[in-house]
């Protein structure tokens, strides 16, 4: 006699899916929405989160009032560049709307924002930021409930030129984008337990300010 085991009697197995959304804004507006579309296949049961930055320091990003603030986290250099990052997520409790607004309180700067979907009716389990400058931006370890998602971001910018992002180890790439002299960029792994061990992301050429961001489901 034979068994076969159904994976999704118990719920959809929780993972990133590939789907993301990606703004990039070369000057705000400041207090007007910039809107970003839902990423596709989103439905309900889902986590979005969504990672912007803008390239100045002591800025506030503001939502609709249906998400969770996760991280909120600001460097800057005294006569150089700056820039503030602000970590958001919601756990979908109904279907999805096509598309989300968020602003932050500054005109004439570059703006980035990268959504992303987590399948499954997943909680938000742990957190893990980093605020620093130069070539490597470290996310402190931080332990992961069993068969969790993770999430990275980090973000940079420079004075002149533009960088790209390698992720950590057995981390893929969801998506980069670089202009500017500002860049972003998230990664995941799917599956994950324990303890991740320092999540070490590495800019191509150095930073004057650098953010970095962890954050899990489970």
């Amino acid at each position: 006699m034979s068994f076969t085991i159904n994976p999704y009697a118990f719920g959809r197995p929780i993972s990133y899916q590939g789907d993301y959304t990606i703004v990039t804004v070369a000057s705000t507006t400041s207090g007007s929405g910039i809107t970003v579309t839902t990423p596709s296949n989103t439905t309900n049961g889902d986590v979005l989160v969504c990672f912007c930055m803008v390239d100045t320091d002591g800025r506030t990003w503001t939502d609709d009032g249906s998400w969770t603030t996760n991280a909120t986290l600001q460097q800057s250099t005294p006569g150089g560049t700056a820039l503030t990052m602000y970590t958001f997520y919601k756990i979908l409790s109904s279907s999805p709307s096509a598309s989300y607004d968020f602003s932050v309180n500054i005109s004439s700067r570059s703006a980035k924002l990268i959504m992303a979907r987590i399948q499954s009716a997943a909680t938000y389990d742990t957190a893990s930021e980093v605020i620093t400058s130069g070539t490597t931006a470290d996310i402190p370890t931080f332990t992961v409930g069993t068969n969790g998602c993770v999430l990275v971001a980090y973000a940079g910018n420079e004075i002149i030129g533009t960088s790209t992002v390698t992720g950590p180890t057995n981390y893929t790439e969801i998506i980069q984008e670089s202009s500017n002299s500002c860049t972003l960029a998230a990664f995941y792994r799917n599956n994950f337990s324990g303890a991740t061990g320092t999540l070490t992301g590495t800019f191509s050429s150095s930073q004057n300010n650098s953010v970095g961001v962890g954050l899990s489901f489970t």
